[in-house]
């Protein structure tokens, strides 16, 4: 490892100023960052693939079954005939065993994803140089404490999803003709979006301290992360408005692409004048959907990634002159 030099203290930069910081080392650590964007891509598309072909013919059949006795939703809390049904509930099962196996499979390259692309802006943003092997290295250590991490984080995420089930519960059993409850009912549906959001940033920057710090892990990283965004609680909860917008986006567009009926259409005229018009068929389109959001999620993750470790070193760094100040102020206080 070679530090060509130390990192300079520096003022908290703005949102706009991470974002510009970010994108100078996503152009300065490219020959690093794209190798890695490129396998996690290529990685998901695996999966993607696999479990469209895996899962094709079993959805089909449990339509048919649907199709076959339609009052199989409608009987579900009733006195449903567990022979009769089956083969649905057969295939059902193994639907959800394929996407579990899917969610679980895509977990390992999303975590290398994030532990390497952190790692490697870090190091760029402090002005060092790992190789490769020196950042494999560092993904096998942390690898437990992210893990952690990421389990603590979404236990808390269902325990406030649990207390917002306990409000909407307790709201049913109120007057809906009532001023009181609808004006509680509002209340309690526009804090949705905030928690979203600073719940997200909060796991955004649990990992990096995961990632980044040697051992906290765990609720510990969470304490660190809620340390660390005191004071810049609102900018941190902001800076993953564009990614998710910008997600919503990426997917509506890429199905009104795959889903449109001219843009895929080649006409081809023959000697004799005749015009034959061809479509692609479902595995071409197929194909380009899972390549083009793939190809988007990847791009938007490391944006998120760069984004936030320039956001966890800013505020690292001024904590911790914070902390050199408050050291060395009472000394100087009682020389004068």
């Amino acid at each position: 490892m070679q530090n060509k030099s130390i990192p300079r203290s520096q003022n908290s930069l703005p949102f706009f100023g991470i974002v510009r910081e970010s994108f100078k080392i996503i152009r300065k650590n490219k020959t690093l960052l794209f190798p890695v964007l490129i396998l996690v891509f290529l990685i998901y598309c695996q999966l993607d693939f696999t479990q469209y072909y895996v899962l094709g013919p079993v959805e089909k059949n449990f339509v048919l079954e649907l199709a076959a006795y339609p009052t199989t939703l409608y009987n579900l809390g009733r006195n449903l005939d567990i022979v009769t049904y089956h083969g649905a509930f057969d295939e059902l099962l193994e639907i959800l065993l394929v996407k579990h196996l899917h969610l679980l499979s895509s977990l390992i390259p999303t975590l290398f994803f994030l532990v390497a692309i952190v790692l490697s802006t870090y190091e760029a943003y402090t002005y060092k140089l790992l190789g490769p092997k020196e950042i494999l290295l560092k993904i096998g250590k942390c690898w437990n404490r992210v893990s952690l991490t990421s389990f603590c984080m979404l236990l808390i995420t269902f325990g406030i999803m649990f207390i917002y089930l306990i409000y909407y519960a307790l709201i049913s059993y109120l007057d809906v003709n009532s001023w009181s409850t609808v004006i509680f009912f509002g209340m309690i549906t526009i804090t949705v979006p905030f928690w979203y959001f600073y719940l997200a940033a909060l796991w955004m920057v649990s990992l990096i301290v995961s990632v980044l710090e040697e051992g906290p892990g765990g609720y510990k990283a969470i304490g660190r992360a809620v340390e660390l965004m005191s004071g810049k609680r609102l900018q941190a909860s902001l800076m993953m408005v564009p990614f998710v917008v910008a997600s919503a986006v990426v997917y509506h567009l890429v199905h009104v692409i795959v889903t449109s009926p001219t843009l895929f259409q080649f006409d081809r005229m023959s000697s004799n004048g005749h015009v034959t018009r061809y479509y692609l068929n479902k595995n071409a389109r197929l194909t380009i959907e899972i390549s083009l959001l793939n190809a988007s999620d990847c791009l938007l993750k490391l944006y998120m990634f760069v984004v936030y470790t320039v956001f966890f070193h800013e505020q690292k760094t001024n904590l911790d002159e914070k902390e050199v100040k408050d050291q060395y102020l009472p000394v100087v206080a009682s020389e004068a």
